[in-house]
């Protein structure tokens, strides 16, 4: 009998020992690529505004030279 629980306490170790730091690398990985996304959302709304906004300064620019739209 003691020999089971001593094998089922060692295997609950050696699992944990794995478990752990597999949990914390998935845990960075997840943040990380969370970074990555945040970042690429804001290059993406920053490029819109930027088309948005030559946009509208090259309408600006017809209706005050008279040839509007």
């Amino acid at each position: 009998m003691s020999d089971a629980v001593y094998q089922a306490l060692l295997s609950s170790a050696l699992g944990l020992s794995i478990a752990i730091p597999a949990y914390l690398f998935y845990s960075y990985l997840a943040s990380r690529s969370r970074q990555i996304v945040h970042s690429l959302e804001r290059a993406g709304t920053e490029a819109v505004c930027l088309v948005c906004d030559a946009r509208q300064r090259r309408e600006a620019g017809e209706s005050m030279n008279g040839r509007g739209v």
